[in-house]
């Protein structure tokens, strides 16, 4: 069962009231998921009606509410590999729901899947293995267990829902998802038609979100808040939340790992309007290029040894605890063609300072509000790459098994195919398909 909180107001107050879908309703289910936005876009309104929607979940990189199905059990994983119990076997069962929850994304999720399909029996056993780093090895597996198992909704079916429940000519003015690692270029542009602003953080973020409280308190007093206000409202007050010595203490207890990824949390709100011109002016060139670049018999070597070099210096987004390592493909994209076209310069490679520039001025427009990675942390205490600053995309690194780059474009392909991405954007993975190949 779902349960969403909604904000209404009768003219007097605020009311916040719980809107709760049909008890047996599957929140995986599009049709059943267009029905709830429907329901609540078809409030009698005027013209002037502006949408909030507000996603709390797992984020999946690549979508939200990205869990795993455990034989029978439904959508919430958890029971189907932890133990019920008391006594020490019940204590490691929560520390192993509290670890595997907060990396709960589509990355790590595959990583689990690879190491652990045999999951019954022994479940405290493998929960503590699979927290032990680098002892755990990676094994190929069939992809097709992986769908049987893997359940998020992408971007591109939130798109679709949110464009059959809208009103005619509608969009949400402000998007928030209270979701890890989902600022990215292709969850953005796949939103685009239905979102006029996404609030979103490139990195992990706890369950405790954002500032709520100081959001209704200024909706409250100033109805006509723009997008770009409620952007400003929820960066500026996102550390006070966290500061206040009252919860900052209970959140230190209640959520430890959490807490000490605090100074990793960066989000930003982007406009999706300038998304569109982002990728036609800018990323389905830089796509081309390289795709080019990497034609087999015609390869440009000098190209591509740039291009190796600038994403050797970037790092993945998400944490590399509790698996030690940094092979999911998401990376920041400032941090990456800035590099890259640095090292175009240094070595004599022309024709990318025009689209530098054009980079920073769209940057400018997407970007409403930024907030920075404070540190330090797994993100800031190593270099830039660790900072993100308003986007990121998928980009693996070449020094990672085989295997598991092998599964992260399939599954890459699988949510973002050529039908879902505009045709200039669909030469990414076509590029890194052809760059990855030995």
């Amino acid at each position: 069962m779902v349960s969403i909180k909604e904000l209404w107001s009768d003219g007097k107050a605020p009311v916040i009231q719980t809107v709760s879908p049909a008890e047996r309703t599957n929140i995986y289910d599009g049709k059943a998921l267009t029905e709830f936005f429907t329901d609540s876009f078809s409030i009698e309104q005027d013209v002037e009606s502006r949408y909030m929607a507000i996603l709390w979940s797992h984020g999946a990189g690549l979508g939200y509410v990205g869990n795993l199905k455990s034989d029978g059990t439904g959508p919430d994983y958890l029971q189907g590999i932890t133990p019920t119990g008391q006594g020490t076997g019940s204590q490691n069962n929560t520390a192993a729901q509290n670890n595997i929850t907060e990396y709960n994304d589509l990355m790590r999720q595959m990583t689990f899947l690879k190491s652990h399909l045999s999951i019954k029996g022994e479940p405290i056993r493998v929960m503590n293995e699979v927290f032990q780093g680098d002892k755990v090895k990676l094994k190929p597996s069939d992809t097709s267990l992986l769908d049987e198992r893997l359940q998020l909704i992408t971007a591109v079916q939130m798109n679709t829902i949110f464009q059959n429940a809208l009103p005619k000519d509608k969009k949400i003015d402000v998007l928030i998802t209270n979701t890890c690692y989902t600022q990215l270029l292709e969850t953005g542009y796949a939103l685009k038609d239905t979102v006029s602003v996404l609030i979103s953080p490139q990195t992990t973020i706890p369950f405790t979100g954002f500032n709520y409280n100081a959001l209704f308190r200024q909706m409250e007093r100033q109805p006509d808040l723009t997008a770009a206000d409620i952007a400003v409202n929820v960066r500026s007050n996102f550390n006070k939340k966290y500061d206040d010595p009252h919860f900052k203490k209970h959140f230190r207890i209640l959520t430890p790992s959490a807490f000490a990824l605090m100074g990793e949390v960066s989000f930003s709100a982007n406009d999706l309007s300038h998304y569109g011109e982002f990728v036609e002016d800018f990323f389905s060139g830089m796509a081309e290029r390289f795709w080019q670049a990497a034609k087999p018999g015609h390869q440009d070597a000098k190209l591509l040894k740039v291009i190796n070099a600038a994403r050797a210096k970037c790092l993945d987004i998400s944490p590399s605890a509790p698996f030690n390592s940094s092979n999911y493909g998401i990376i920041d994209l400032t941090h990456f063609f800035r590099t890259f076209t640095d090292l175009c310069r240094k070595n004599g490679i022309p024709g990318w300072d025009d689209p530098r520039e054009q980079f920073e001025h769209l940057m400018k427009k997407i970007r409403i509000v930024w907030h920075k990675a404070s540190g330090p942390g797994q993100y800031s205490e190593h270099r830039a790459s660790r900072s993100p600053y308003f986007l990121s995309f998928f980009f693996p690194s070449k020094n990672v098994n085989a295997d598991m780059v092998e599964l992260l474009i399939k599954v890459y392909l699988r949510l973002f195919n050529t039908r879902s991405l505009p045709k200039d954007l669909s030469k990414w993975p076509d590029f890194i398909i052809r760059w990855m190949k030995p």
